[in-house]
């Protein structure tokens, strides 16, 4: 079965009645078939979305990724699967400055993985 138009599945999977995976579907080409286009995810089990998954509608790879920090479930860091940072407010004030984007990118950068 297909499914067209804009919906969300969403999965509970650690049976405490809050949404652990939220998958959002649109359809973006038109094609009567609707395609995952991005993810939320509760990863602390605390009933908040922490990470938030930007999907290719086309193919399904992760274009980027953004990270709540401050548990409002808002992103507070943004950076693509090779790890550049697009955006990363570190203060809370809801503003990406450069310097918080340099260092966040030299934090990452910096990592022994």
């Amino acid at each position: 079965m297909t499914y067209s138009g804009e919906y969300e599945t969403s999965y509970d999977t650690n049976n405490d009645n809050h949404n652990d995976i939220v998958v959002n579907h649109a359809d973006w080409d038109g094609d009567g078939i609707s395609h995952a286009i991005s993810v939320e995810v509760d990863t602390g089990g605390d009933g908040k979305m922490d990470q938030f998954f930007e999907l290719d509608p086309g193919s399904g790879n992760v274009i980027s990724t953004g990270v709540d920090l401050t548990g409002d479930e808002v992103s507070d860091v943004v950076y693509t699967p090779d790890g550049d940072i697009q955006m990363a407010d570190l203060n809370g004030d809801q503003v990406s400055t450069q310097e918080e984007m340099e260092i966040t990118q030299a934090a990452i950068d910096n990592l022994d993985v």
